[in-house]
């Protein structure tokens, strides 16, 4: 399901580079009215992670609208796929149930709510900064299974449901820089970092959504 998500943004990004006729900008303005679109897919690395585990690179799309309040503010929202995944040497879910070399492998559906601040006489440049709740869609935990209170107990390599919490909450904060391709379109590409201020696994172990996601976007 989610490669089929994936690959219908790179489809529809392909389309939005190569199939319109009709647009040109020659450089972005300072102030552009009404609302905009753009969709977008990128990666994400988790970081920092807790001690015995790795983090592991994730993919993420993206479908924003923004809409200018001023000539140098705009109010940005819109929805997010995001793949969270990292490795763990030993990972505890219940007194009766661990995990030894655990795969986790999340992902989660996000909206994000951000202002846009353009510090400088075109749109060329701007930084964000805002929150975003998340709801969980799956986790999966591949690993050898076992009960850590019993060293007699059988143990078994499988994957199951991993137990994270169903909603995300947290902080995003980056910048955003805009370049003009073809004469006619105009691309984002957006460093951030999202800081999870929510556990996502409630045991000892700390598993938060934090790290930095680097996201290509183009305009609809």
């Amino acid at each position: 399901m989610m490669k089929m998500v994936f690959f219908s943004l790179f489809v529809l990004s392909s389309i939005v580079l190569f199939s319109q006729e009709n647009s040109r900008i020659d450089k972005p303005s300072l102030m552009e009215k009404g609302f905009r679109k753009e969709v977008g897919i990128g990666i994400g690395y988790p970081f920092p992670v807790n001690d015995g585990a790795t983090g592991k690179f994730g993919l993420s799309g993206e479908l924003k609208i923004s809409y200018s309040l001023n000539p140098r503010t705009d109010f940005i929202f819109g929805v997010e796929v995001n793949q969270l995944r990292q490795e763990k040497d030993t990972l505890i879910f219940t007194s009766s149930t661990a995990c030894k070399d655990a795969k986790i492998n999340s992902w989660y559906l996000t909206v994000p709510l951000l202002f846009s601040f353009n510090l400088i006489d075109n749109r060329n440049w701007s930084l964000f900064a805002g929150a975003y709740t998340g709801i969980r869609l799956s986790a999966k935990t591949s690993g050898i299974f076992y009960d850590p209170g019993d060293d007699s107990a059988p143990r078994y390599d499988m994957s199951k449901d991993a137990p994270l919490t169903k909603v995300d909450f947290g902080l995003d904060l980056g910048f955003a820089y805009r370049f003009v391709m073809m004469d006619k379109y105009y691309m984002t590409i957006k460093p951030r970092y999202r800081y999870g201020l929510i556990k996502l696994l409630e045991n000892e172990n700390e598993i938060y959504n934090r790290g930095f996601q680097l996201m290509l976007s183009v305009k609809l």
